[in-house]
């Protein structure tokens, strides 16, 4: 009975759930990233995908060329076309490739979740509160943000795992984390940034994905109590 009362109370919590909340995932690769998404779209979060030119790495291999399981896999004409379309937020340059995110994304109701880069994090605040391309004003989001923070052993390992350019980013680590570290104590001193970044520990690549520590679970509790009463 005791489950039954929980299971209709939850039921019941989601039917009017008004939240209006993005949370955008960063960090250096290798952080733990996918893993913290992967358990938030677990707990009803919806995931916004982002759109890249670059070829899919060996684990992100799907039947759908097209469309991966992290992100969507564009020909770079077709994402070049959908930029000057103005229907392509937040591009960038990554490593010779370019990352974006549809407009369109923003204007679903609901909570979502999504991974980005430090370089985005000031673009996508942008979305809470105007309106953006073909984005309705009163479609606005409350945006808070997960900050992977880097443990130099852990990204290592994960990088080494990855393709051919992993040693030339693992001579280079020190130099990124640093520059992570420097640039979101920036951000955490911005009234408007810093109580909307949430600090967590970094994950091992060989984390099992049912135990999720207990720092990303209560977050997640958290974030999902400000959502709803915020919608």
């Amino acid at each position: 009975m005791k489950r039954l009362l929980e299971n209709f109370k939850s039921f019941i919590n989601e039917e009017n759930d008004n939240s209006n909340m993005v949370i955008a995932i960063f960090g250096p690769t290798g952080t733990g990233k996918t893993t913290i998404k992967k358990y938030f779209v677990q707990k009803g979060w919806r995931e916004i995908k982002s759109h890249t030119t670059r070829p899919e790495r060996t684990e992100e291999l799907a039947e759908d060329p097209k469309q991966g399981e992290y992100k969507y896999y564009r020909d770079p004409q077709e994402f070049d076309d959908l930029h000057s379309r103005g229907e392509m937020f937040n591009v960038r340059g990554y490593y010779g490739h370019k990352y974006g995110t549809l407009a369109e994304e923003f204007s679903m109701p609901g909570k979502s979740v999504m991974m980005t880069d430090l370089d985005s994090v000031r673009g996508l605040r942008q979305v809470s509160g105007m309106g953006l391309g073909n984005i309705s004003e009163s479609a606005t989001k409350d945006v808070h943000f997960i900050f992977c923070k880097p443990q130099r052993e852990t990204v290592e390992r994960a990088l080494r795992t990855r393709g051919k350019d992993s040693e030339e980013r693992v001579d280079m680590l020190p130099e990124e984390i640093e520059s992570h570290m420097i640039k979101v104590r920036q951000l955490k001193t911005d009234p408007d940034f810093g109580p909307r970044i949430h600090e967590v520990v970094c994950l091992p690549k060989d984390l099992d994905e049912n135990k999720i520590p207990d720092q990303i679970v209560n977050l997640e509790k958290k974030l999902s109590l400000i959502a709803r009463n915020s919608g």
